[in-house]
């Protein structure tokens, strides 16, 4: 899928597709990464649909292994393992451990941060679970693989994984994945809202589970407000609508401080100090970043002093 390329990836892809003959190239004005993935399935003549980005690889021979395991397993949708590197050097291992459970189950495990990835390209999917489901939203803005996910569980009756690293993300420097917040990234807010209400809706059994998720999405965005350029003016009406959205899921959900106590440490410690004071959460943070830039710049020297020897 060429998504309004501006560089000569048209051209590649057109020398690929002449070589071979699996190859369908589809073109398009930018639409963004949400309705690149969602044509590209559309378009795709397979019985299975997975999805790799540009610059990222799949372990040689990896597919042949996991299609036979999903056909084993008789699922719609399988999970596997995650490498990624920068500069030649492997920086985080995600394996998934290997389970067979229900797509409500399987949303479940992905809203609450437990032990799932939200990366549509660690995935291989049944291609007619795409079939039907409604994919008009007009998502412009990160964590549209969550989204994609969350429909396509609630129409799959088994989900598997398996520990095996199959899918290699290269986090280039200027990569999204590795890039800083900006006032560009507080559009995420679009993608959660449309995931919290698509829970309420379709699975509504997950609604707390998708509600504590919102907040701990708003949070996030609110301590991280101080490092982003933007205007003092914007900033405090960004701060006033985080906290505002968080107090009303905290109602539509009757969340009190002890829903707040779940997922990894580091989410239980955010939700809990920003549903007491988000100030005080606010404050944590920055102290935590300070002494973490500390560590880093530590680190470095060290690394410099090595060097020199």
């Amino acid at each position: 899928v060429n998504d309004g390329s501006t560089d000569d990836t048209p051209v590649k892809a057109e020398e690929l597709a002449r070589k071979y003959n699996n190859i369908t190239i589809l073109n398009q004005e930018n639409q963004g990464l949400y309705c690149a993935r969602i044509n590209g399935a559309f378009e795709a003549k397979g019985q299975y649909v997975t999805f790799v980005d540009a610059d990222d690889y799949i372990e040689t021979g990896f597919y042949k292994k996991a299609i036979t395991y999903i056909e084993q397993q008789d699922a719609g949708i399988l999970e596997f393992g995650i490498k990624k590197i920068h500069n030649g050097h492997t920086v985080y291992i995600f394996k998934p451990e290997r389970r067979l459970e229900t797509g409500l189950d399987s949303a479940k495990r992905l809203l609450s941060k437990n032990g799932s990835s939200c990366s549509n390209c660690n995935k291989i999917y049944r291609r007619d679970l795409f079939d039907g489901v409604d994919f008009s939203d007009r998502i412009r803005c990160y964590e549209e693989d969550k989204l994609i996910n969350i429909k396509l569980m609630h129409h799959a009756t088994k989900v598997v994984a398996m520990e095996e690293v199959g899918y290699v993300y290269d986090t280039r420097d200027e990569s999204i994945t590795t890039s800083s917040f900006t006032k560009k990234s507080l559009d995420v807010m679009y993608t959660v809202d449309a995931i919290y209400k698509y829970i309420k809706e379709h699975m509504p059994e997950l609604s707390e589970v998708a509600g504590i998720d919102y907040c701990a999405h708003l949070a996030f965005w609110y301590i991280t407000l101080p490092g982003m350029d933007i205007v003092p003016s914007e900033k405090k009406e960004y701060k006033e609508k985080l906290v505002n959205q968080f107090r009303n899921i905290c109602r539509e959900e009757d969340l009190t401080l002890r829903n707040m106590r779940t997922g990894s440490k580091k989410r239980r410690w955010m939700l809990s100090l920003f549903y007491l004071s988000p100030q005080l959460a606010s404050g944590v943070y920055s102290i935590a970043q300070f002494f973490q830039r500390g560590e880093i710049d530590k680190d470095a020297e060290n690394e410099n002093e090595q060097f020199r020897h």
